[in-house]
C-alpha cells in the first residue's frame, strides 16, 4: 500500500485472543503386525498389558476417544461377550486395571465376532487417555476352547499376556495372577489401537500500543511495512490500519 508523504504513520488495532485448535484426527498409537496363529482361545479371559515402550512418538500426549482393532487367526475366528481398555494400574499386577476401564462396543453391542483371517475395529468411545500410562486390553471369549484362536506375536517386547480358562475376568479391575492364569510376553488379538486428539497445541498473541511488534510507515518512501508474523499454530485476529498524515 502506497501512502502520500508525510510524517511517521499513525497505529490502530484491535488485538483479540484467540487459541488455536490442534488437528482433530485419529492418530495410531501403534500398529503392530501379528505373525502368528494362537489356538484354543475360547472360553477364557485374556489380559494382554501395554507399555508405553511400544507408542508411537507422533501420539498426543492425551487423548479424548479411542479404538481398538481385533484381528483372528488365519484358520479359527473370535467369538466374545465382553472386551475392556484402561489404564494399567500404578502397582499391583501388570494387567491391573486402575479402575479407569471402558468397554468397548462393536457396532453398538457388547458381543462380537469375526470369521477367521479377519480383523474388526471396535467402535470409538470416549476415553481420557494419557500418553504417560501403559493400557490394559481384555477380553471374554465364549464358546469352547477349540471355537476362537487369536492372531499372536512373540516374542513382543513391551506386551505382556496373562489368560485364565473358564473365567471370565475381563472387567475385573484386580485379578490374582497366581489363581489359573498362564503369562507370555508376547501380543495377541489387539495389534492395533488408535487415539482421538483435539487438544489445543497454540493460542494467538496479544499485542498493544507499544509492544514488540509496532506498525511502521516508512517517511521516506511513503509505503507502509508489512504485518508482523505470528508464531506458530497462531491466527492472526488484529485489524491493522497504518495510515499517514499528508503534509
Amino acid at each position: 500500500m502506497v501512502l502520500p508523504p508525510g510524517p511517521v504513520g499513525l497505529k490502530f488495532w484491535q488485538p483479540r485472543n484467540e487459541t488455536t485448535q490442534g488437528p482433530q484426527a485419529w492418530y495410531t498409537l501403534y500398529d503392530v503386525t501379528l505373525t502368528g496363529n494362537g489356538s484354543n482361545s475360547g472360553n477364557q479371559t485374556l489380559r494382554q498389558a501395554v507399555a508405553t515402550s511400544v507408542y508411537n512418538s507422533g501420539t498426543p500426549a492425551t487423548g479424548t476417544k479411542i479404538r481398538v482393532t481385533i484381528q483372528s487367526s488365519s484358520t479359527v475366528g473370535i467369538t466374545w461377550d465382553s472386551v475392556y481398555v484402561g489404564h494399567a494400574a500404578p502397582s499391583g499386577d501388570i494387567v491391573d486395571f486402575d479402575g479407569s476401564q471402558i468397554r468397548l462396543l462393536w457396532s453398538g453391542s457388547a458381543s462380537g465376532s469375526v470369521a477367521a483371517a479377519t480383523s474388526l475395529v471396535s467402535d470409538e468411545i470416549n476415553f481420557a487417555f494419557d500418553k504417560n500410562r501403559s493400557l490394559v486390553i481384555s477380553i471374554h471369549t465364549t464358546g469352547t476352547t477349540a471355537t476362537s484362536a487369536f492372531k499372536t506375536l512373540f516374542p513382543a517386547p513391551g506386551f505382556h499376556r496373562a489368560s485364565k480358562v473358564g473365567a471370565d475376568e475381563a472387567a475385573t479391575t484386580d485379578v490374582d495372577l497366581s489363581v489359573g492364569y498362564t503369562e507370555a510376553d508376547n501380543a495377541n488379538a489387539f495389534g492395533k489401537i488408535e487415539i482421538y486428539a483435539d487438544a489445543p497445541v497454540g493460542s494467538s498473541a496479544t499485542l498493544t500500543a507499544g509492544g514488540a511488534w509496532p506498525c511502521a510507515c516508512s517517511r521516506s518512501s511513503g509505503s507502509a511495512s508489512v504485518a508482523p508474523r505470528l508464531p506458530r499454530n497462531s491466527r492472526r485476529v488484529m485489524s491493522w490500519l497504518c495510515i499517514a498524515s499528508p503534509r
